[in-house]
């Protein structure tokens, strides 16, 4: 929306600049351009007449505020897409992960993320492993610390 914008107002600017002025409609966009992105590189004389200041005033200040919206936009939706191309990576490293989790069960490893681990094996066992009376409900599981 922003980009239609731009171009309107480019078209605006241009045909104002080419009907109230000695220059070509080349000359015209190229000055429409310079104003908007504030190089303004001097090639061009500017009228004099209170009308055409008027407009230059006015269009600098929309001109500026629209190409800054449209600058703000097109970022947004870099860093959007960005953002959506990481989370759908994210999640697929998550499912796989979940996946050959699933087929591992019975080995977890969890990184505290300061060099300590934890390794988690554990079985179930369906008999009685000591436990008189709990078959197959008290896994045994060894909590060790690498």
């Amino acid at each position: 929306l922003s980009l239609w914008f731009m171009i309107l107002f480019l078209t605006i600017g241009t045909i104002f600049f080419d009907y109230n002025t000695e220059w070509t409609l080349g000359e015209s966009l190229l000055f429409s351009i310079y104003t908007i992105t504030t190089v303004g590189y001097g090639f061009h004389t500017i009228p004099t007449e209170p009308s055409v200041l008027f407009f230059i005033s006015v269009y600098i200040f929309l001109g500026i505020a629209t190409l800054t919206i449209m600058a703000a936009q097109l970022y947004q939706w870099v860093v959007l897409e960005i953002t959506w191309a990481r989370y759908e990576h994210d999640k697929n490293e998550f499912t796989k992960r979940h996946v050959r989790g699933m087929r591992n069960a019975h080995d977890i490893e969890i990184d505290g993320g300061n060099g300590n681990s934890v390794s988690v094996s554990g079985s179930v066992s369906g008999g009685n492993s000591g436990n008189s009376g709990n078959s197959g409900r008290n896994p045994m599981i060894d909590f060790s610390t690498e």
